[in-house]
């Protein structure tokens, strides 16, 4: 049977309207929020029990409403916001659609009170699953309170999808949080079943409110960066590579203090981290780029979560060289630190002690027959890089520029070029210890070197230069190696025979499934050569011969086959021409796969471990 076309009753089209803008607690919140902040707000309250099912209020002292506005904002498509189709395509505000109330109030018990400046009396509505129940004038200060309560309570499939309290109230406190940290200005309460979950007051910085929802620990760890590049202005508070975690949504993004979830922001992050990052971990913080309201849409998705940008190729290019920047200066060095009064900490600080002591005592023994050589590195330039603090001018309305934008490369590859000594370098004396790490000791400060991931990174800044410029130098075999392999494997061998050989390797096909080997990278010392190759054709499955992708996966089975490993014991010439090696590397401090390559005990530090 056909069913004949009709125009659906309003109640429908609300709650169908309410799918799309309203999917949980957090939903509501987020959209009552910044019509408070729309409104020029300054104090924000947000109160829930249940995790927002049962009660979710919004307290602002915004400019309010008339109570002719006030009936007019609960119905579909009405707004202040925008009047022309003009408007759309330069939208200031964080709310603009006009569906925002009208579906909440069609989904819950809904009530408004709300008062302008210039009203003796303000008004309250109470609406019912989108009937209203009254609308009448009521004594009440400037500014809007909103009331929902029993959200889905008309649409019980909707409600039983909700997760549990606790979800949905984690839920309601990162999008609070968001909207705290794009507004700094503002201060924000959000109390969840009559407990106090956040308490910001206004500020008058970013770094301010970063530092506020952070912590001092995690904040003074943090990378900071700006960037005026016309059209696009960046901030940014990224953790080091070392507090990363494994999940994606601890990078919070913004675009004119919209909180928004961005594929090209995304991935200017992870491209300019690169290898710095443990696998599967992502850097927690906040990216903020301010743009032209012009070359943004934001009209993209009904809860507004996602934007569109006219130009996303330049605008990827100058996150990726801003915060490469960031992440490849000296303060990534992860550096031994604890929390004091804490047990683990305490256990910490006797093998802190021991350790060090240890130390000591093999660098006096050694330091006897080197005849205290001294070994001259460039570890850390004389400039200062400053640690983010409270003090830091980075307030989102005016932001410097710092660097010269001339300067960025028009590349998203990062450069393998090493970079050049400095003429300022400070003395070491260096010991090994356990066969596995090296040991620097300068005047103010400790470094222990992983010399395997040290030499890991190395070999894959040469493999990266070697697939471009310069092969590695080859040793040849007293006899050629003749290695077997299954078709699969010997295809992956074939088709990428001349990355191979520029690592050094010497390879010809022998045969229809074999290979022999004739030479073999010099760096990689003892290793055998054909278990390195044979890892290396497995890392390579399914990748395209010749792209970025292959070199970059190469150079890292290569390095990490390669390598030296833990027992390998080296000279004082071999520590030295390793950490001066490791120096010259364009990101000497991870590995490529994202372990550090050495931490720092600083004499501060100890002196504070040891009371001094």
């Amino acid at each position: 049977m056909t069913r004949k076309i009709r125009v659906l009753p309003d109640n429908l089209i609300n709650k169908i309207a309410a799918g799309e803008v309203v999917e949980r607690p957090a939903s509501v919140v987020k959209e009552l929020l910044e019509n408070s902040i729309d409104a020029r707000a300054k104090f924000v309250t947000v109160g829930i029990e249940k995790g927002g099912v049962k009660l979710i209020k919004v307290t602002d002292d915004g400019v309010g409403m008339t109570p002719d506005q006030a009936k007019l904002a609960l119905t579909r498509h009405a707004t202040s916001k925008i009047e022309s189709v003009d408007d759309l395509f330069s939208i200031s505000t964080l709310g603009f659609r006009g569906e925002a109330l009208p579906s909440i109030a069609s989904v819950s018990m809904f009530e408004l009170v709300s008062r302008t400046e210039e009203f003796p009396d303000g008004i309250k509505i109470r609406v019912e699953g989108g009937n209203t129940k009254s609308a009448q004038p009521h004594g009440c200060p400037t500014g809007t309170v909103i009331e929902v309560r029993e959200l889905f309570y008309n649409m019980p499939a909707r409600r039983k999808f909700l997760k549990t309290i606790a979800t949905e109230t984690r839920q309601v406190l990162q999008t609070v949080t968001s909207l705290a940290l794009a507004h700094p200005s503002l201060a924000f309460k959000l109390t969840s079943d009559g407990r106090a979950l956040l308490d910001f007051n206004p500020v008058e910085s970013l770094a301010h409110r970063v530092l506020d929802v952070y912590g001092e620990n995690l904040f003074g760890r943090f990378l900071t960066f700006e960037e005026d590049a016309g059209q696009v202005r960046v901030a940014g508070f990224l953790s080091s590579p070392s507090d990363a975690k494994r999940h994606r949504m601890e990078t919070r993004f913004f675009v004119n203090g919209r909180p928004i979830s961005s594929r090209v922001m995304h991935a200017a992050v992870m491209a300019a981290y690169g290898e710095l990052l443990p696998k599967g971990c992502y850097p927690q913080g906040v990216l903020f780029v301010d743009v032209a309201a012009e070359i943004v849409d934001v009209n993209v998705s009904p809860t507004k979560s996602e934007v569109r940008f006219k130009d996303e190729r330049s605008l990827y290019h100058v996150l990726y060289h801003t915060i490469s920047r960031a992440v490849t200066a000296p303060d990534v060095i992860p550096e031994i630190v604890g929390q004091e009064g804490d047990p683990a900490t305490k256990d910490y600080i006797t093998r802190t002690k021991s350790a060090v002591e240890s130390f000591i005592r093999s660098h006096e023994h050694v330091s006897e027959d080197a005849g205290q050589t001294s070994i001259s590195l460039e570890t850390e330039p004389k400039v200062d890089v400053p640690r983010p603090s409270p003090q830091t001018d980075m307030s989102y309305e005016s932001r410097p520029r710092t660097t010269d934008p001339s300067s960025r490369s028009g590349s998203g590859k990062a450069s393998t070029v090493p970079r050049q000594a400095s003429s300022s370098v400070k003395p070491y004396h260096l010991v090994g210890f356990s066969d596995l790490y090296v040991v620097a000791f300068s005047a103010d400060a400790i470094f222990i070197i992983d010399q395997h991931a040290a030499h890991e990174r190395i070999l894959y800044e040469q493999a990266l230069v070697a697939f471009d410029r310069e092969q590695l130098v080859s040793q040849k075999l007293l006899f050629p190696v003749n290695i077997e392999l299954d078709p699969g494997a010997y295809h992956v061998a074939e088709a990428a025979m001349a990355e191979l050989n520029a690592l050094g390797f010497e390879i010809r096909p022998f045969g229809s499934r074999s290979v022999a080997v004739y030479a073999a990278p010099a760096v990689a010392r003892d290793a055998n050569p054909e278990k390195i190759l044979r890892h290396m054709i497995d890392d390579m499955e399914g990748l395209d011969s010749g792209s970025e992708k292959i070199h970059k996966k190469l150079a890292q089975s290569f390095a990490c086959r390669a390598a030296l490993k833990a027992g390998n014991r080296l000279t004082k010439e071999e520590m030295a021409a390793l950490i001066a090696d490791l120096f010259r590397c364009q990101n000497p401090y991870v590995c490529p796969h994202g372990r550090p390559t050495l931490i720092k005990l600083s004499k501060s530090e100890l002196d504070k471990r040891f009371g001094r």
